[in-house]
């Protein structure tokens, strides 16, 4: 986010992490996470086992990621013409749509991507805290509402 608002709004995490072994549920939450960013890359060193789905057991989720994402790719370009024309980000913090919200003024585990409020679970530990007066829908991957459309 931070990268987003110093200019360089085309970031992402390396999927699986660049070296070391995670397990299939932590590269399962990483793909869902990639693929609410503006690039989706998947590392790994050649001495791991690479972070491909089909070597993993929870291999469905993350492709169910991928699937959204690939739904999510005429969204995203909008957005990233959008970012081009006027210069609107659409990867952000909550703080710039939710700016008198003080519980998301320093959250980074949360974000906008363009019209919808990402909330990843991240550890075991998880919460969701969702801004003040906002009507959200809900987006699962693999179903749910167009992103597009109207709440």
């Amino acid at each position: 986010l931070n990268w987003a608002l110093a200019g360089a709004p085309y970031v992402a995490c390396d999927i699986g992490g660049f070296k070391g072994q995670p397990s299939s549920k932590l590269l399962a939450r990483w793909y869902q996470v990639g693929s609410f960013m503006p690039l989706m890359r998947i590392h790994s060193t050649r001495p791991e086992q690479p972070h491909w789905p089909w070597l993993y057991e929870d291999k469905e989720i993350m492709r169910q990621a991928m699937v959204q994402r690939y739904r999510l790719l005429p969204y995203h370009y909008s957005l990233a013409h959008r970012l081009f024309a006027q210069g609107d980000l659409f990867v952000r913090p909550l703080a710039m749509d939710f700016p008198d919200d003080p519980k998301v003024e320093d959250m980074t585990s949360q974000w906008m991507d363009g019209q919808i409020l990402v909330s990843p679970v991240l550890s075991n530990d998880s919460r969701r805290n969702l801004p003040a007066q906002r009507s959200l829908a809900s987006l699962r991957h693999g179903g749910g509402r167009d992103p597009g459309a109207s709440p």
